[in-house]
């Protein structure tokens, strides 16, 4: 696989037995051989390799030498060959030997015999990046967004090889190796072109880029130089080069690595040349790209630690201090080789990567750094092809920029492609929930969607078939929370955002957690006894603040996972209805389901709203603390609507004598009445009217025999609305 001037030296360029050859009689052609591969004459290396296979057509170590020789110089159809007999040989294969067979079909566009080699790799090295090549569907996910793709190469394309474009100012700074600058008559072996300098082009007003030239500044040297990016804040330009500043570095086998270097930079004239303090001899650091406000900088090494090949770091700027690299771990780093990040104005991720899952070489993909549950996203066809797809730009808009790719169809070599994304108008939704502890599909799942801004829960969009799998569909370049609820589950949330470039939001999955506490029950209309379908349901803590939030099901149903040892405030709410709130108290209990409904009562005039939390114990008339948590609530729906009136009716149970139980709700009433004077309620607004035992809510009359519980739902404040 050529990975064309920068590109080459980041990979590992030894990646399989450049080591002392074998005792045979062809030893001087094997050191002569390997000689031409470290100097990247892979063709000359490959021509020597094949001779001994003439002679030799089973020597493993000359099948693997040759395929990777064409490889690197993109002759696939060779490399096939010598990959294929690797494979199938009686001796044992490496793991290297089946990727860079299944990588020369891919890029060959025989998808089909790479999964199957991919899955003969994945039976004996388990890989959770390439298993994403099993799937059925892997190939029509990447290019079902091709329509709304469109993409062209640029005007300032040479023949030779043009790449990584970048932003500075007004001007579109690259790499090439025309023949052109400094160094422009050395030639480096691998290409059998001139060594790199940059180039800038100017965009014209329909985003063509024209007039290309070499820059004029002292940058550009006999050597490599390209990958820049320029920060405007600062005025400071980086760039990988050769690492050397006053004289070579070159690591112990005699390699010239790349490093960064910056430089003050006002678009005409730089300042003095610095090193970036992490740069050294013994690996490479190149491709860096400076975060939007300046103060990160991602970059790529193959300094010992990462993931694979070639990882890529970032480093925060302090003052005029790096901090020490970090990999970003891996998300975005795998086994393979990721290189050529970059960062949009809306923070989104970009980078190119030969190990996610793609259509060819390199190929191109996005994520958001930060959020855990945002996964890496193939760029899709035809952004990316079977070929080498890389080094990508943005204008701020974040649907149009410029990228880099060997595809056929262009001038030759690397060719810089101009590139716009057409905006879908709906963005399809899907995903899996599965149980957290067994990876076992949840069925019959509710997914309901909130919007993030508002924090409203909008609709029940979707509901899981017997593999736990959801879709539905949601408006463009929006943010949304989304919900999954499942009796006897954890509410599960993700957020989203659906200014995807793709059309689709693959794999938004929710697993969930099983509990062992529970609230369930049902919102019904008072008047009724209906189910009060659409109802907001919300759990939250005794601070007030929203824990779990849900709409409420067509039969008025709602349930939730509690903790054990916790207290709780259940509350539902429907427009044109006051909230109706219970409390919720696990402490000291077992593992249990606790069952409550909630009525709602409508704000008019006449209407009777029971108070479900005033209860009081026997024969007594104080209000309880737990009590004062539900008067409070009255007390704020009064100050809501300082014009209504409303009278406080207080009931008792059946025991005792009727006269008895008629003063004693008396009494309650009036303490209910007195609790809400205290809190700045006008008298005039109130009245206190005690009803005994004459309005019983079950069975329980004089002389019936019945449980504590069934007692106490008789004993109660309810509150008549007089006036609005």
């Amino acid at each position: 696989m050529k990975r064309h001037t920068l590109i080459i030296v980041l990979l590992t360029l030894l990646t399989s037995g450049l080591f002392s050859p074998q005792a045979s009689a062809q030893r001087f052609k094997y050191k002569l051989a390997d000689e031409q591969f470290r100097e990247f004459d892979f063709r000359k290396a490959a021509e020597i390799y094949e001779d001994i296979l003439k002679k030799e057509p089973g020597d493993t170590l000359a099948l693997r030498r040759a395929g990777l020789s064409r490889l690197k110089v993109d002759e696939f159809e060779q490399a096939e060959k010598h990959f294929s007999a690797l494979v199938n040989s009686a001796d044992e294969p490496r793991g290297s030997d089946f990727l860079n067979y299944a990588y020369v079909l891919k890029v060959q566009q025989k998808y089909d015999a790479a999964v199957m080699v991919y899955e003969r790799y994945l039976a004996k090295y388990p890989d959770p990046y390439l298993k994403g090549y099993t799937e059925v569907d892997w190939t029509e996910r990447i290019v079902r967004d091709s329509s709304r793709f469109s993409i062209t190469p640029t005007e300032i394309n040479s023949p030779q090889s043009d790449f990584a474009p970048t932003f500075i100012e007004d001007k579109v700074v690259f790499s090439s190796a025309r023949k052109q600058g400094r160094g422009k008559r050395n030639i480096y072996a691998w290409t059998d072109q001139s060594y790199l300098n940059l180039f800038e082009a100017t965009v014209d007003a329909d985003s063509n880029l024209v007039r290309p030239k070499v820059m004029k500044i002292k940058a550009n040297t006999r050597y490599h130089e390209g990958t820049v990016t320029y920060d405007p804040k600062q005025q400071t330009l980086y760039f990988t080069r050769n690492n050397y500043l006053k004289g070579k570095k070159q690591d112990d086998g005699g390699r010239l690595n790349l490093g960064i270097f910056f430089t003050d930079y006002d678009g005409d004239k730089m300042g003095k040349l610095k090193s970036f303090p992490f740069n050294d001899p013994a690996y490479s650091v190149g491709h860096p790209v400076i975060s939007a406000d300046g103060k990160a900088m991602y970059f790529v090494s193959d300094m010992p630690g990462g993931q694979g090949g070639t990882d890529i770091y970032v480093s925060y700027r302090n003052l005029d201090f790096w901090s020490e690299p970090q990999n970003l771990g891996p998300k975005i780093n795998t086994p393979g080789n990721e290189m050529f990040p970059f960062v949009d104005a809306q923070g989104t991720f970009y980078f190119a990567s030969d190990w996610h899952p793609g259509l060819g070489g390199l190929d191109l993909f996005y994520t958001i750094i930060d959020d855990e549950s945002e996964p890496v996203r193939n760029f899709g066809y035809p952004v990316n092809s079977s070929y080498d797809d890389f080094g990508i730009v943005l204008y701020n808009d974040g649907l149009s920029g410029y990228l880099s790719s060997n595809r056929t169809g262009g001038k030759g070599d690397d060719d810089i492609y101009r590139f716009v994304v057409k905006p879908a108008e709906m963005i399809q939704v899907s995903g899996r929930i599965y149980d957290l502890a067994t990876g076992s599909p949840i069925p019959n799942a509710t997914i309901l969607l909130k919007d993030k801004f508002n924090n409203e829960v909008l609709e029940v969009v979707a509901n899981t078939d017997l593999q736990g799998r959801y879709r539905f569909e949601v408006d463009y370049d929006e943010n949304y929370t989304i919900i999954g609820v499942k009796n006897g589950y954890f509410q599960k949330e993700v957020k989203i955002n659906s200014s995807d470039k793709s059309g689709y939001l693959d794999r938004v999955d929710l697993p969930m957690t099983a509990y062992e506490y529970a609230a369930e029950g049902r919102v019904l209309y008072a008047d009724t006894g209906e189910p009060a379908d659409g109802a907001t349901v919300i759990l939250k803590n005794l601070q007030g603040e929203a824990l779990q939030e849900m709409i409420a099901e067509d039969n008025g149903g709602y349930h939730f996972g509690l903790k054990p040892e916790q207290q709780y405030i259940l509350e539902a709410y429907k427009a044109g209805y006051p909230p109706q709130s219970i409390e919720l108290d696990t402490r000291g209990k077992p593992a249990t389901v606790i069952y409550s409904d909630l009525r709602l009562f409508p704000l008019e005039e006449g209407a009777v709203v029971r108070l479900d939390n005033i209860y009081y114990d026997y024969d007594k008339w104080d209000i309880r603390p737990d009590a004062e948590r539900e008067l409070n609530r009255l007390v704020k729906l009064m100050d809501e609507n300082p014009t209504m009136r409303i009278e406080l009716r207080s009931h008792t149970d059946a025991r005792g004598t009727d006269g008895y139980n008629k003063r004693l709700s008396e009494r309650r009433a009036r303490a209910a009445v007195d609790y809400l004077i205290s809190k700045g309620i006008a008298k005039g607004r109130l009245e206190a009217g005690g009803y005994g035992e004459t309005i019983l809510l079950n069975e329980c009359d004089n002389g019936v025999e019945c449980p504590e519980k069934e007692h106490q739902e008789n004993r109660r404040t309810e509150f008549r609305i007089l006036k609005l």
